[in-house]
């Protein structure tokens, strides 16, 4: 009997025990479940933080690259001045007895030397020159080698000054492997060295005047089926618009073409060139008088908002040059960072092809932006009809326009603002008329 409880007890005990461990395992999944209810959201709101705080950084990395766009650093410039006056104006004789550049005292946003002076010493310290605008900066880099007392640099922070005295070495490497190779900011930039008529080698384009480069048969474009439609064919259906051989325009720069891939369609006077890239959004093209064919070096889409028409025109009676002619569409003025790095990249495409183009330049098309009035320093790229309130978009244009010495036409002479089918207000865009006579 005893032997029998003995068992009955110990069976109880078992049970007893198996219970505890499901009941503990139970609470321990219940504890853990409503610990995970409770982090996942801080977690999904640390990891939100953080991206925040890493695009805050790149865009403080950014703004501090900016601000020092339009700076140079002087080194072995004697330090005998006597007040900062002395310091422009030595400046000012150098600058034009060596490279035959002017500086005026109003383009100079700000001047002084770097670092305590040396009483010990007689090595002068350098000086940092920042400009009111970074094309008078572009002018002195690119003829700095012909300074014969003074060396000129870019303003880099120290970080950047370290990384690309670490890349020297490297530098120096694949440069004696027969390479192209550069530094460009705080990275090694290495490119196969070609040969010189290979220099301007683009990817392949269509001459209108020459069969062999063209397609044997001009496939339709493929346009969005929906509610918009492109900028050219509106201009062929509006009633109340000119037909396309009424037109009188030359070359006409066309922005929202609308249309997929690259071609050149015919149509009748005029030949029709477009790039795109998105369905049913953005494209450029041109529209180009027939007469004019012959004339065309290279009609090419850069992407889908910026093309370029290098061509031979008449600037006298009896004398011919190339000219380019750059069509842009640039992308709209947001806040958001996804926008911001779609028009940084706009521009960095744009500044290309400019580097790239002739020497005669006509850049035209939609900019987004408004330039307002002309400020000080600014009266090459502005004449005297800006107007309205500057956005952010229009200070990119009107910076690029004084990097580039180009000059924002339609804000020298005074027209109507109108907004309808058939114009633009007038600090949309740069425009051009081109006609030949």
């Amino acid at each position: 009997m005893e032997a029998q409880f003995q068992l009955l007890f110990d069976k109880m005990k078992l049970e007893m025990q198996h219970q505890n461990e499901e009941l503990t395992e139970s609470i321990i999944n219940n504890i853990m479940v409503r610990m995970d209810e409770k982090l996942i959201p801080i977690i999904e709101e640390n990891k939100s933080l953080k991206l925040k705080v890493e695009n805050q950084e790149k865009e403080l990395e950014f703004w501090k690259r900016e601000r020092r766009n339009n700076n140079i650093v002087i080194f072995g410039m004697e330090e005998t001045e006597k007040s900062t006056l002395e310091v422009i104006n030595n400046i000012k004789e150098t600058f034009k007895s060596d490279i035959n550049i002017e500086i005026e005292e109003n383009g100079i946003n700000n001047i002084y030397r770097i670092g305590n002076k040396n009483r010990e010493g007689n090595k002068p310290r350098p000086i940092l020159c920042s400009f009111v605008n970074g094309w008078k900066k572009r002018e002195i880099m690119k003829k700095k080698k012909d300074l014969k007392k003074i060396y000129v640099t870019e303003d880099y922070p120290k970080d950047v000054l370290a990384k690309r005295k670490a890349l020297q070495a490297e530098l120096v490497e694949e440069r004696k492997k027969g390479k192209i190779a550069f530094l460009k900011y705080d990275k090694l930039v290495v490119k196969e060295n070609e040969s010189i008529s290979d220099k301007r080698k683009r990817e392949t384009s269509y001459s209108p005047h020459s069969p062999n480069n063209q397609p044997k048969k001009h496939q339709p474009s493929t346009s969005f089926k929906g509610n918009r439609i492109n900028a050219f064919d509106a201009m062929r259906n509006r009633s109340n618009s000119l037909t396309i051989n009424e037109i009188k325009w030359d070359i006409i720069g066309i922005s929202e073409m609308r249309r997929l891939g690259e071609g050149i369609e015919d149509y009748g006077k005029y030949i029709l060139h477009y790039k795109g890239e998105t369905p049913g959004q953005y494209g450029v093209g041109f529209l180009v008088k027939r007469e004019y064919s012959d004339r065309i070096e290279e009609l090419r889409g850069i992407s889908e908002r910026i093309a370029i028409l290098n061509i031979k025109l008449p600037i006298q009676t009896s004398k011919e040059e190339y000219w380019s002619i750059i069509q842009a569409y640039s992308p709209t003025e947001s806040d958001k960072k996804e926008d911001v790095d779609k028009i940084e990249l706009f521009y960095q495409n744009l500044q290309r092809t400019v580097d790239t183009a002739h020497k005669n330049v006509i850049l035209m098309g939609d900019f987004n932006g408004q330039i307002g009035e002309c400020r000080a320093g600014e009266e090459y790229a502005i004449g005297r009809y800006g107007h309205g309130k500057r956005s952010k978009n229009g200070e990119r244009l009107v910076n690029f326009g004084l990097e580039n010495k180009l000059s924002i036409m339609n804000s020298f002479y005074k027209r109507k603002r109108i907004r309808n089918g058939l114009g633009l207000p007038q600090m949309d865009c740069i425009k051009m008329k081109l006609t030949i006579l």
